[in-house]
């Protein structure tokens, strides 16, 4: 079982792992046959795999493409179909239902993170996007795990103080929830913010890892 903390090799784990884990915007490379260029210049990728997982916090619309993942979404139970539309459209890609390697993995991880067994994931992430809200989700994968940090800090960190409101706007327009953790950011008095996902949720994430790091520091001082 992976410990959340605070300790030094923890934060150094933690930056590898964000490291490797950056959000990555593809290049244009026409070579790359399953691509085709978007108006703005970046490929996009023609189909997109997608799959429902149940969670604590009800099901969840998970997506990726052969170059990894790119959508977990809270999803409503009565409008699934509705939902997978509205990804179709907004991605502009092929939706095919199924479970590619990326998938897999993804629903075995989320599945840990909810039993607190994992606290970093290693599923490869992709969310094009602009190049300000790259720059704040790559921020928000800075954020430890049990941790939070202000809506401030978070544009203070990205080299970009009094940008506050469009790192707000930003982390709500995140594709990829709980893994790209939006939930982590919260009011400098203290006040949780928004949540596209509910307020509720939001809660219940940052409570989940609290009591996370909480367990493993107390299971460090046992057998430390």
């Amino acid at each position: 079982m992976q410990k959340g903390g605070g300790s030094d090799r923890t934060r150094k784990a933690g930056e590898q792992d964000m490291k490797r884990h950056a959000i990555w915007t593809p290049p244009c490379d026409g070579a790359r046959t399953h691509r085709v260029k978007a108006a703005s210049g970046v490929p996009r990728p023609l189909h997109m795999w997608t799959t429902w997982m149940e969670s604590p916090l009800g099901p969840l619309l998970l997506g990726a493409t052969l170059d990894g993942v790119c959508t977990v979404a809270f999803g409503d139970r009565g409008a699934r179909e509705g939902q997978t539309g509205l990804l179709q459209r907004t991605s502009r890609c092929d939706i095919v239902p199924g479970a590619p390697p990326h998938l897999a993995l993804l629903r075995k991880e989320l599945s840990d993170y909810f039993l607190g067994a994992l606290t970093r994931f290693s599923v490869p992430i992709v969310a094009p996007g602009r190049p300000f809200q790259r720059q704040v989700w790559e921020g928000l994968l800075k954020i430890p795990y049990g941790e939070t940090r202000a809506y401030e800090e978070v544009a203070q960190q990205i080299g970009r103080p009094g940008a506050a409101r469009a790192v707000g706007n930003a982390n709500g327009l995140n594709p990829i929830c709980i893994l790209v953790p939006c939930h982590r950011v919260i009011r400098k008095e203290g006040a949780l913010g928004g949540y596209g996902g509910g307020l509720w949720r939001k809660t219940w994430l940052l409570d989940l890892e609290k009591r996370t790091v909480a367990l493993g520091q107390a299971s460090h001082k046992r057998t430390g």
